[in-house]
């Protein structure tokens, strides 16, 4: 047993030590070479995209399209052979210019001239050209019957005009062309075979659909560069000044915001242009025939 004096201290320690701060809490902040190369990411995209979008405009056909009148018919319908009218003129010379009907022959009267087409009066129709704004030129699928009597005989054509509308294809036809060659003034409406409502469903071409993807496209990547910055500030009284980083990505996000918000004006005015394939089957209705001055145009 030492006899030694041993001295006892006590001795405070030396500031606070964490206990397991290594294992507990990890340090959350990326690694700076990690961001620099997400933030190149993101300004790149943007970039090519724009540039994508400059170069790529190419004119869409039938964007620019306006209705076009449909054709003016002649009706010329001779009343008599030429031979017969021939010998009109030598009997009428003959007989001191006093007419004389033919003796012996059937006069054969045709009421077409006074055919009048009740309205509502349905029938199914097929698509010859394809549907779209300005002309169109549709074939009658079987005889159209009124009061069980053949009115629109089988394989007459309607002529009509197309107008597209939010997503269906409005046609008013104008004129009937029977098979002999007759031609009638009509007013008819187009409609969808399957719900029957006024307008044949089509597909919507031109740059609308393009410029809405665009607009969406942009303004997700402008919302993802203002989100990669960093917060400098951290108060509202206090401001430091932005690192280039944080300026770069805060010119990518306007900018891809602006011309986000460009493509999606430009969607609102441009119209819808709807087109239906040729060989669409559909219906129409004969509606009330409109003043004699809108044909008189």
């Amino acid at each position: 047993m030492s006899e030694s004096v041993q001295k006892v201290e006590v001795k405070p320690d030396e500031g606070f030590q964490t206990i397991g701060m290594s294992k507990y809490f990890k340090d959350t902040n990326l690694d700076t070479r990690y961001l620099k190369l997400l933030s190149f990411v993101v300004i790149s995209a943007i970039i090519s995209i724009y540039l994508f979008v400059i170069f790529s405009k190419r004119k869409v056909v039938g964007i620019d399209s306006k209705p076009v009148g449909s054709p003016e018919f002649r009706y010329e319908v001779p009343l008599a052979s030429p031979g017969l009218i021939g010998k009109d003129k030598l009997l009428n010379q003959k007989s001191g210019g006093r007419y004389s009907p033919p003796k012996d022959l059937i006069n054969v009267i045709s009421l077409r001239s006074l055919l009048n087409f009740p309205v509502g009066t349905e029938g199914k129709a097929v698509l010859v050209s394809g549907g779209t704004d300005g002309l169109v030129k549709a074939k009658i699928l079987k005889p159209v019957l009124v009061d069980n009597e053949p009115l629109i005989p089988e394989n007459s054509t309607l002529i009509g005009v197309g107008k597209s509308g939010e997503d269906r294809l409005f046609i008013e036809f104008q004129k009937i062309v029977f098979p002999t060659g007759e031609t009638y003034k009509v007013r008819a409406q187009a409609f969808e075979s399957d719900d029957k409502i006024q307008g044949i469903k089509g597909s919507i071409v031109g740059t609308r659909s393009k410029k809405m993807m665009m607009a969406m496209g942009l303004g997700f990547l402008g919302g993802m560069a203002d989100g990669l910055r960093e917060n400098t500030s951290g108060s509202y009284f206090s401001t430091q000044k932005p690192t280039t980083r944080d300026a770069a990505l805060a010119g990518a996000s306007k900018a891809a915001l602006d011309q986000s918000e460009a493509y999606l004006e430009e969607m609102k005015k441009s119209p819808n242009i709807i087109q239906v394939k040729s060989g669409t089957e559909f219906y129409f209705i004969i509606d009330e025939e409109k003043e004699k001055e809108n044909y008189e145009k």
